[in-house]
């Protein structure tokens, strides 16, 4: 498939998924170097069919439990992996796809957000170009959540809103407003706070900043996520393709269709279980 790829021109990605003390060293240089050497020699491969056709680094390094042997998907371990080989792919002037926003947690809850949030902000600042996993996978990445789809895009709300930075200009520092008012006077009512105050902060769309008083029942960020779901799933999509034209596909791919509503099925009990 890879020869088939880069023989048409077609972009190539060369994805490698050390994990710390199973298939590579566990150390986490000696992780980065089995993943530069993996990634390079894909590369090499590539070029090697056809000079010039666009290849892509893929990284999805993570670290091992060693109490359990198992494959850990939110360690912080493993986005500093990530963000490592970003520096290292801006390094060797190539694009990168990278991980982040994963979590072990199997339950929508501190421990998902947190981990999430870490790794997701992490990898995003070290220069990723795409980050794949981001949204929505829980449990060492066995398993997705509707709810932390949601949770997960007000976090990368924030993370877009890192990575567009502090804009510094003679606007934005208004010095001339701070010597004319003081210290004493405020900028609640001035132009300068209307021209700038819908577009300087991230306003999200879960996070309940309201007194403790003032807070409506349910109004905390999950039970929002939750409503946000029950809100989507309630509505009757639209049909994309004809009647005849669904007829045929069903036919044709029958055994696909159940294999998906079984899945489909398998996925709903989890997720009532989960909630």
């Amino acid at each position: 498939m890879t020869c088939f790829l880069a023989s048409e021109n077609l972009p190539v990605v060369i994805p490698t998924e050390p994990i710390c003390g199973t298939t590579s060293p566990i150390t986490l240089a000696g992780n980065l170097l089995v993943h530069i050497a993996e990634t390079l020699g894909g590369i090499v491969l590539v070029q090697s069919v056809k000079r010039g056709a666009p290849s892509i680094c893929g990284s999805v390094g993570s670290i091992t439990d060693l109490n359990s042997m198992n494959h850990v998907g939110g360690a912080i371990e493993r986005a500093m992996i990530n963000a490592a080989v970003a520096q290292l792919a801006q390094h060797f002037e190539l694009p990168l796809y990278s991980t982040g926003g994963t979590t072990d947690a199997k339950n929508v809850n501190i421990q998902a957000a947190y981990e999430s949030a870490m790794s997701s902000l992490l990898v995003a600042m070290s220069g990723a170009n795409y980050i794949h996993d981001i949204a929505g996978l829980m449990e060492a990445d066995l398993t997705v959540s509707y709810e932390k789809l949601v949770v997960d895009n007000e976090i990368l709300g924030m993370c877009q809103r890192v990575l567009r930075g502090i804009e510094v200009t003679d606007e934005t520092l208004a010095t001339d407003l701070i010597i004319e008012h003081g210290p004493q006077d405020h900028f609640a009512a001035e132009v300068h706070t209307l021209e700038h105050m819908r577009g300087e902060f991230f306003v999200p769309k879960l996070a309940n900043r309201d007194k403790r008083d003032a807070m409506a029942p349910e109004s905390d960020a999950l039970s929002r996520a939750r409503k946000f779901v029950a809100q989507i799933r309630s509505r009757v999509a639209p049909k994309m393709l004809d009647d005849s034209v669904r007829k045929v596909v069903l036919e044709r791919f029958r055994d696909i269709v159940q294999l998906d509503r079984e899945h489909q099925s398998d996925a709903q009990q989890r997720m009532s279980v989960n909630a």
